[in-house]
Parts: structure tokens; sequence; C-alpha cells
């Protein structure tokens, strides 16, 4: 591997790939620094354990293809089937139960859906503390306010890389920061207790990519300020869970219960109800429902952003 040219690989297809689709929830809205999109492809930045990382994807002639440089970049290769769901096959769903067709015609249509590990579990905790309870929109804000400030250029040659792609900071540095470093970026001291002592226990955080899904599950719920949403959004969207149901949730319920039922209200107990028969897949039903607007109409004002005082 050269510095210019990067380590490259090639990784034959199992079935349909859609990138898109499977790390559309990934970034933290459409302007996330540690990410740049492309024609059939993307660019990403990222920590390993050797280093940080830029990698580019795409697919094409029937084959998953990966470009990476840094220090990082041969353990990224290695990792890039994992992080892209290669290998998975959509478990068997419990027999005897009923499905509505459009929904079954929503997961036909997205067989290139597939669930990811992450390359760092901890860049991806961050992004999910900082959406604990606020809107999507200060939470996005506050992650390029973060990555911004406090990270660093994504690795490899500047002529090769997208311009403003970024590295997100290091557990090291997040650790490090306190709270009137993050108050001017939008996040209170409740998150702000959460990064840090997610931060200090970065190792613990980063093995639970290598553990059995319980497992992993067990020791998120065990760190302070992981409640059952944090926990789930983080096996679904980086855990490789693809029936993860996230509790507590302000949306889902509701969208369930209006694509499922009919009913515009809904809470967790009746959203776990109407996912039953689809045990094993439910984050995946959640995904297609969400992505094809099965909501119920709004009936009130959206949820109101913060607003901070910034230095």
């Amino acid at each position: 591997m050269t510095e210019a040219t990067g380590a490259t690989a090639r990784f034959a297809l199992d079935g349909e790939l859609d990138l898109e689709a499977s790390l559309r929830l990934l970034p933290l809205g459409p302007l996330d620094p540690t990410f740049a999109r492309e024609a059939g492809g993307l660019w990403l930045a990222t920590h390993t354990p050797e280093g940080p990382a830029t990698l580019r994807l795409r697919v094409g002639d029937g084959a998953l293809l990966a470009r990476a440089w840094g220090p990082g970049a041969e353990w990224a290769l290695r990792e890039t089937p994992a992080f892209a769901g290669l290998g998975w096959s959509p478990p068997p769903l419990p027999e005897g139960a009923s499905r509505p067709a459009r929904v079954e015609a929503l997961l036909a249509r997205a067989p290139g859906l597939r669930p990811m590990r992450v390359f760092s579990v901890v860049d991806l905790a961050v992004r999910v503390v900082l959406q604990q309870r606020v809107t999507f929109a200060d939470a996005s804000s506050a992650w390029r306010g973060l990555v911004r400030r406090h990270g660093a250029p994504a690795p490899g040659p500047p002529r090769r890389i997208p311009a403003g792609l970024r590295l997100s900071p290091s557990a090291r540095t997040l650790a490090r920061l306190r709270y009137f470093d993050l108050h001017p970026l939008g996040v209170e001291r409740r998150r702000a207790e959460t990064l840090r002592q997610l931060t200090r226990r970065a190792r613990r955080v980063e093995e639970c990519r290598a553990l059995p899904l319980a497992e992993a599950k067990a020791r998120l719920r065990r760190l302070p300020g992981l409640g059952p949403w944090s926990v789930e959004m983080i096996a679904a969207l980086g855990l490789g869970d693809a029936d993860a149901v996230p509790l507590g949730d302000y949306h889902l319920p509701h969208l369930v219960g209006w694509a499922l039922a009919g009913e515009a209200r809904a809470d967790d107990a009746r959203m776990i109800q109407l996912l039953a028969p689809w045990a094993g897949q439910r984050f995946r039903v959640l995904r297609v429902l969400e992505a094809a607007h099965e909501g119920p109409p709004r009936r009130g004002p959206r949820m109101p952003r913060m607003h901070w005082t910034r230095r």
C-alpha cells in the first residue's frame, strides 16, 4: 500500500446489497462530516483498533469494491464484509402468523437492506447519545460541531479524499472534554456526562463488536446513561441486530400502529404486539415502514428545537 493509492479489496456479493439503504441511518444527518456520498458509493472516516482510516465503498460488477487509507486501512478492509452485512441472510419468520401484504411487499422490494457491524462502536454510541431526548436537527447540529471543532481531517492524500471529510474526535479526546466544552455545541449536562462515562469505558464498549449480541447488549445496558432506546439503536445500527426494537421512541409506536393497524396513536406494548409476526426481522420492518413514510398524519406541532447560548 502507498499513501497515494491506498489499499484495495474486492468482495464477491452473496446476493443484493443496497449500500445507500443499509447505511442511511448511520450518518447523523445529510451533512455529517464523517461521511461523503458519490454516485454509486460513499466515503467514510472512522477509528479502528489500529488507527484512523478513510474508506471508499462502491458496488459494481457483482462485488463490493473497497479502498482505504490511513494507519487503520488494512484492518478496515478486513472488516468491510461485516460492515456491509455480507454473509447475512434473513432469519425465518414465525409460521402461521398473518402479515399484511403491503408490508411484505415493502420487504420484498428491499432485499439489499442488510444489518451492519460498524468499525467503531464508540463512534456510533456517541451519535446515539447525542440523539437522546432532542430533535434530530439538534442532534445532528451538535455532532457536526463536535467533529469540526475536536475531530481531525480524514487520513489520506488530500487530492483523493473528498473536501471536508473529517474523522470524529477520538474517545480519548472526548473523555477529556468538560461540560462547558460541550454546552456551546448544544449538549446539556446530562448527555455530556453520559458521553464522558461512555468514552472513559471505550475499550469495553469497542469489545461489544465481537461479543454475542445478547452479551453485548447486556454490557451496554450497564453503562450509565444508556437506556433501552440507546442500547437497541446501537445494536440495530452497529451490531448486526435485525430484530432490535427501540423502546421509548417518540415516533416509532405511532408509525407501527398506523401502518399495521390504522391506529393513529400507539404505545410500546402495542408496537411489540403488532411486530410479533416479524420476530427476527422487526428492525428491518421498522426501517422499510419509515422509508415508505407509513406514519400517521401529524396532529400537532413538531417537537421544538433547543435554544442554546453559543460562544
